[in-house]
């Protein structure tokens, strides 16, 4: 579904984040960023954002 780009990927288990969703094709698949990458990742830092996880 177009529009969810900065969604966050919920596990279903636990119901934690896992990630961020970034893209994806209809029909085909969805791609996202794991959780444990978005905290080592200089950008939101620089744009003056911080990754709180519970």
């Amino acid at each position: 579904m177009g529009g969810n780009s900065r969604s966050p990927v919920i596990g279903l288990t636990d119901h934690r984040v896992l990630g961020l969703h970034f893209g994806g094709r209809y029909g085909f698949g969805n791609y996202a960023v794991p959780r444990w990458q978005l905290v080592d990742d200089p950008l939101p830092a620089r744009a003056g954002g911080n990754f709180v996880f519970v």
